[in-house]
């Protein structure tokens, strides 16, 4: 007769705990299913919604080429970085207006106009293409038409960069000297012409017809080429574009070397 309180016992405790799994196991579907909907069926209701968050943009991250390696050793080919500069013209233009007095705000600007003077100096001196006065004429007129991306000179190596760095205006910095760099990869032959038919090159298939993959470089293009990556850049309220640490960073893989039987 104590038999039966205990198993009723022990079935009510049983009922309760699977009525307590079927409890979770319920909510954990709901869950589920409104995730679900979130990521693909949700759509913003408040057609002004959009204009309240920050816009993303995914930014292309290419990877480095590899070289290519004679059999002693020596570069047949190979990926150098160059480095094009702009300069905005309007840089601090904004800052001088806002000074207490005329008088503050001119001051400011001609010693700012001085040292756009020195700066056209030294880039006749490094690019060698135009004279001092053209230089000049050239950053003023950006000046005062608002140019914010003037092209100076063509692209320069990594040396010739650091010399243009050290420049007045240019050696404050992006912010308070207006320079902007912007890095192109190309592709060197350190021996010219010389086995040239055999080392080859890559050509883009939008831009021209017939057999764009000629030689080495053509042959081997998806081993030198490497894996491109990208990243995710958001826009700041100084319409300037920064890393989007939130976001997931895909990064590039290099391509690898390729060492040939070549003997130049």
């Amino acid at each position: 007769m104590d038999e039966r309180p205990e198993n009723n016992k022990r079935n009510k405790e049983s009922r309760f705990l699977w009525y307590l799994y079927l409890g979770f196991t319920l909510c954990a579907f709901v869950i589920l299913g409104r995730i679900a909907y979130i990521q693909c069926v949700f759509r913003d209701s408040d057609p002004y919604l959009k204009y309240y968050r920050t816009p993303n943009n995914r930014k292309k991250l290419d990877p480095v080429r590899g070289s290519i390696i004679a059999s002693d050793g020596r570069l047949l080919a190979i990926s150098t970085p160059m480095y094009q500069i702009y300069m905005d013209c309007t840089v601090r233009q904004a800052e001088f207006e806002k000074s207490k007095t005329r008088e503050k705000a001119k001051e400011k600007e001609e010693e700012w106009r001085n040292k756009a003077a020195q700066l056209s100096k030294g880039l006749a001196t490094i690019y060698g293409d135009r004279s001092a006065d053209k230089w000049f004429k050239a950053i003023m007129n950006g000046r005062n038409n608002g140019s914010k991306y003037l092209k100076i000179g063509g692209p320069i190596d990594h040396e010739t960069l650091q010399k243009v760095k050290k420049l007045p205006l240019f050696n404050e910095g992006p912010n308070k000297g207006g320079i902007i760099t912007e890095q192109i990869d190309t592709r060197q032959y350190p021996y010219g012409s010389l086995a040239r038919r055999v080392i080859g090159y890559v050509k883009d298939n939008s831009r021209s017809n017939g057999n764009n993959h000629i030689g080495l470089e053509g042959a081997f293009d998806y081993t030198l080429h490497g894996k491109g990556g990208y990243e995710w850049l958001k826009q700041t309220d100084g319409r300037k574009k920064i890393l989007n640490k939130d976001s997931l960073v895909v990064e590039p893989q290099d391509g690898m070397d390729l060492r040939t039987t070549l003997n130049i």
